[in-house]
């Protein structure tokens, strides 16, 4: 079997390569950065002749990509070939549904809620499957004194559009949103504001914005788009909250790429460090880390985010937010550890941090679990069964 790989600096593209090979599948990794925005994962001459090129030059049984790239299934299905997308993005924060039923391919997103709205939605072709860990590599990998910490936290802060959106509401709209962002930042394992956001209200907003001469008057809002804003901005004020909390007793450790020198609301008990590599430095952290949190994004709905298998995968003791999925998956207190709230997630990391014999224990419980459940060939074997029948 030959698979054409479209790779657009995918964090799991090496794994992938790896477990393919691994596989005895033949494979061909194509880099394309695709520019910022979304229009050209739908519409793009540069890359349709470089794909088109490649499917002409040499034979393959099958085209895939991490996270869905609607051109990618359109030029496939050109070709009459399988397109395979494994998103571990969460939502797709697509700006259009242009490609999404084409009959070649099959989307697995790891958010189980997700995929069930899609199918709900008539896209059969939509489907649930976890995402996997490379837990043979990680386990080489050993901890250093130079990033031992009690604490740390490796991912984004999420600015958000959403003050730039509520800024030109009316008052009622304001108000209204700023009561769901409140009521659902106290609420984990489910998220409620994508229903709440009726038409009435956002064809209410768009009417305020080009009522106005301001620089959203020509902005036609969507509810996917406000939902996925503030959902970001909920992410912010959460994880500003635990690391402020978390730093007033602990040595806390925040890894990022943002540029956070401006934000005022980040405790300077919080020491800030610079981005990690993903396979090199990232596992480092999580093995010299006595506790690694993991507050997924607010609009992943139930699924286990990539960096809480990174965390499990590396026999590192994780402190996560409740999530459905992970619950399911791994047992709680003896696999992995989650809060249901501020002061429990503070509650928790004082009891784990006190005892490090039964830490290191779900440490290693955690890890077998994702040895044995999460396995790179398995979720790979799935979707080719389910893409190519074989």
């Amino acid at each position: 079997m030959n698979i054409l790989l479209i790779d657009i600096g995918s964090f799991i593209q090496p794994d992938i390569i790896y477990t393919l090979n691994k596989m005895n599948i033949n494979c061909k990794n194509i880099k394309y950065s695709f520019p910022n925005g979304d229009t050209g994962k739908y519409h793009n001459e540069e890359f349709e002749r470089l794909m088109r090129q490649e499917l002409k030059e040499s034979s393959y049984d099958a085209v895939f990509s991490t996270n869905l790239i609607p051109i990618i299934g359109k030029i496939a299905y050109e070709s009459n070939l399988p397109y395979i997308a494994w998103s571990y993005d969460s939502p797709l924060n697509l700006s259009s549904h242009e490609y999404f039923d084409l009959p070649n391919t099959n989307v697995f997103l790891f958010d189980r809620t997700e995929a069930e709205n899609f199918r709900k939605s008539g896209y059969d072709n939509f489907h649930h499957l976890p995402l996997a860990v490379n837990c043979e590599r990680l386990s080489k990998i050993s901890a250093e004194q130079r990033f031992q910490s009690d604490i740390s936290f490796v991912g984004k802060l999420y600015s958000s559009t959403y003050p730039i959106l509520r800024s030109e509401m009316d008052p009622y709209e304001q108000g209204y949103c700023d009561a769901l962002i409140t009521s659902q930042l106290n609420i984990y394992g489910s998220y409620f504001i994508s229903n709440s956001l009726t038409p009435e209200l956002i064809n209410s907003i768009n009417q305020a914005y080009n009522s106005r001469a301001g620089r959203l008057k020509n902005l036609s809002l969507t509810a996917a788009q406000l939902s996925y804003s503030m959902a970001s901005h909920i992410t912010h004020i959460e994880r500003i909250s635990l690391l402020n909390l978390l730093s007033s007793k602990y040595d806390v450790h925040l890894y990022t790429g943002e540029d956070i020198t401006e934000n005022e609301l980040l405790s300077k008990k919080v020491r800030v460090y610079g981005t990690l590599s993903y396979s090199e430095e990232m596992p480092v952290v999580f093995k010299s880390s006595s506790i690694n949190l993991c507050p997924a994004l607010k609009a992943t709905q139930s699924g286990i985010p990539l960096r809480a298998l990174d965390i499990i995968g590396s026999a590192s003791f994780i402190l996560s937010n409740w999530q459905a999925e992970l619950a399911e998956n791994f047992m709680d207190g003896e696999e992995v550890v989650m809060y249901e709230s501020m002061e429990d997630a503070l509650e928790k990391a004082d009891f784990y941090l006190k005892h490090s014999e039964i830490r290191q224990s779900i440490a290693q419980a955690g890890f077998r679990k994702a040895s044995e459940n999460f396995r790179y060939e398995d979720r790979i074997s799935y979707m080719l069964q389910c893409s190519v029948g074989s």
